[in-house]
């Protein structure tokens, strides 16, 4: 008896574990693709001449703050109401794509260089929508990139973000832009403030 008590007592251990590591992934890569949109808006904005689109980064991050609540209810629901609360998650993420596929239509721009770093930028905030999606359905992708966490997320889209075009304009914004990864309890710290 005693010993399955604490056999029991491993397994919600080992299983509150594995569920707050992957609410916690699920959580801090949503919070990098809101910093990591305006980062690319405002590239897209300078080679336009025009301000950037401050209306589809407010949408786009009400996109993930929907995201991370309805995650959150996910999390402490009971097995009956996860696949209703599932459901409403795999439509919030189809909300989310359909406003990043706007992005890569404004993505367009003449200079090729510029254009590959554009591409690259949204290519990596795909991929990083894709892998929360893939926690909330806990599917495992076979590559990888489903590794990526916050961290990696962030540096890897600064390194593409600083990466030379030979346009002097964008060369001198785009260091500006770098993505601020800051772990949880500076986050916690700051009220939420610091990305």
């Amino acid at each position: 008896m005693k010993a399955r008590k604490i056999i029991l007592a491993l397994v919600l251990v080992v299983a509150m574990t594995l569920t707050a590591c992957n609410t916690t992934q699920f959580v801090a890569v949503l919070n990098e693709i809101t910093p990591a949109v305006t980062a690319v808006l405002q590239i897209i904005a300078l080679l336009q001449n025009k301000p950037a689109d401050t209306a589809l980064a407010s949408k786009i991050g009400a996109d993930v703050a929907g995201l991370e609540r309805l995650y959150t209810d996910f999390v402490g629901a009971d097995v009956a109401s996860k696949p209703g609360i599932q459901s409403q998650i795999n439509a919030a993420f189809t909300t989310l794509n359909g406003d990043l596929a706007v992005i890569f239509q404004l993505s367009h721009v003449s200079d090729a260089n510029t254009q590959a770093k554009l591409t690259a930028l949204i290519t990596l905030i795909t991929s990083a929508v894709q892998i929360a999606e893939a926690t909330v359905n806990g599917a495992k992708s076979a590559t990888p990139a489903s590794t990526l966490d916050a961290s990696s997320l962030t540096d890897s889209f600064d390194k593409i973000l600083v990466a030379k075009t030979g346009r002097k304009d964008v060369d001198a914004l785009t260091p500006r832009l770098r993505l601020h990864n800051h772990g949880r309890v500076v986050r916690t710290l700051s009220l939420g403030l610091a990305n």
